[in-house]
């Protein structure tokens, strides 16, 4: 199914990002669930030219898609994960950004600890990425202190995609959409960015150490349970929900769908973060049934039996078809051997009521009693803010950002002195 207009399906007010004379997106593609599949809607936008617009020669590949269990939600979800990426790809001018080594930077200000930039062992560093010490020139921008309003200097490469200004630049580091989001206001898009660096977070640290979480009891959630029984679960589909290892005061969930059959997909997974326990579970299996038809949809773009976890090193289409091989459902098996917990007896505020001003306090408060250093970049770009939809990032060095898949950044000073796993992430 594809949509080319947008009356009756989305806000009036984001008509402008979807058309093919003017929109950003010139369709949006729908894919209906098949009758064994999660009661999920996967939507691929169409996009302009971004090449063009951004500048650059190269292919760009940012993964665009939206999910969601009705038709509206599903179209949004496209058009904004496609302007959040749109406005990753407008970096700073050069002559905007300083150019200094990470000692010359700290005469300028506060600047992120070079423990949590440089967090790639060696050998990875020497066969996938160039050489970076602190006497390295590196290309710097700044960022909001969330806590405290000072600005703090962080390298470029983890801010923009490199584009444009950063075209050609050495891979010092390596970027990711992390902490990226976009949402109805300035305010809406923060916690979007600050969930899911939180999410993603958690999820890393379960990954890296290959500790079982714990598994959810729905007991108290009837409405999670409803949507995980009617509209997730059926006869050949199990759904396991887990509770993702954090230090964050916020729910943190996990999901993965198992097919009992043994055929692929055999497994997809996906996860979520929200004030609220209830939200955070039923978006945490929405955004694993969206992997379902997206990886039958991959497996026609790829050998899928010549796939090898090495194939996964900064692809996150071969992760997913990797470990949905029947055959290697046991390397992720233990995501659901946790003991199991109850969600509802956690003194978790309810949010029922708050404003986005009261939540964005409640969630800043949480990371600073966690030690974290919330350092927000507004992203939008003056089409995307004219359309009326805000982009920001939020980098919070104090937490592992999902990396590609065999990146994993052994190195982050929260796994100091850890034995961890080398297998690549299955995160979407």
């Amino acid at each position: 199914m594809r949509i080319e207009t947008p009356d009756d399906i989305i806000d009036r007010r984001y008509h402008r990002a979807i058309g093919s004379k003017t929109g950003l997106i010139n369709s949006v593609y729908l894919s209906l669930p098949n009758r064994q599949d999660p009661e999920t809607y996967l939507s691929i936008p169409e996009t302009a030219e971004l090449e063009r617009l951004v500048g650059t020669e190269d292919r760009l590949n940012l993964g665009l898609s939206g999910k969601g269990t009705d038709l509206d939600k599903t179209v949004m979800s496209a058009i904004g994960e496609t302007i959040e990426r749109y406005c990753l790809c407008w970096p700073d001018a050069r002559d905007q950004m300083v150019e200094a080594t990470y000692e010359e930077i700290q005469d300028r200000g506060e600047v992120v600890d070079w423990e949590y930039l440089n967090v790639f062992g060696e050998e990875f560093r020497e066969q996938q990425l160039d050489p970076v010490s602190k006497d390295t020139e590196l290309l710097w921008t700044t960022g909001t202190n969330l806590l405290t309003g000072e600005d703090v200097y962080v390298p470029s490469e983890y801010v923009w995609i490199r584009v444009q200004s950063l075209d050609n630049l050495p891979w010092h580091f390596l970027g990711s959409s992390s902490g990226c989001a976009a949402g109805g206001s300035l305010r809406s898009a923060l916690l979007g960015s600050i969930y899911e660096a939180v999410e993603r977070d958690a999820f890393m640290r379960t990954w890296c150490r290959q500790s079982s979480p714990e598994q959810i009891s729905l007991d108290g959630y009837p409405e999670v349970r409803e949507v995980k029984e009617d509209l997730m679960e059926n006869e050949y589909l199990d759904v396991d929900l887990f509770e993702f290892d954090s230090d964050i005061d916020i729910p943190t969930v996990g999901v993965a769908f198992t097919n009992q059959r043994d055929e692929r997909p055999k497994f997809i997974m996906g996860g979520s973060a929200a004030l609220d326990p209830t939200t955070t579970m039923i978006e945490a299996m929405n955004e694993a049934a969206q992997g379902w038809p997206y990886s039958n949809y991959m497996a026609t773009e790829y050998d899928v039996e010549e796939i090898d976890a090495e194939d996964a090193v900064d692809n996150f289409d071969v992760n997913i078809l990797y470990y949905g091989l029947p055959e290697n459902y046991d390397e992720v098996s233990f995501l659901m051997e946790g003991e199991p917990t109850a969600m509802a007896d956690r003194d978790y505020p309810d949010p029922t009521g708050w404003s986005e001003q009261e939540e964005l306090d409640y969630c800043l408060d949480q990371l600073e009693d966690a030690g974290c250093t919330p350092i927000a970049f507004d992203m939008t770009t003056p089409d995307a803010r004219e359309v009326g939809i805000s982009v920001t990032r939020v980098f919070i060095p104090e937490l592992v950002f999902l990396s590609p898949p065999a990146a994993l950044p052994t190195e982050h000073p929260e796994f100091d002195g850890e034995t961890l796993t080398d297998k690549p992430h299955p995160y979407p």
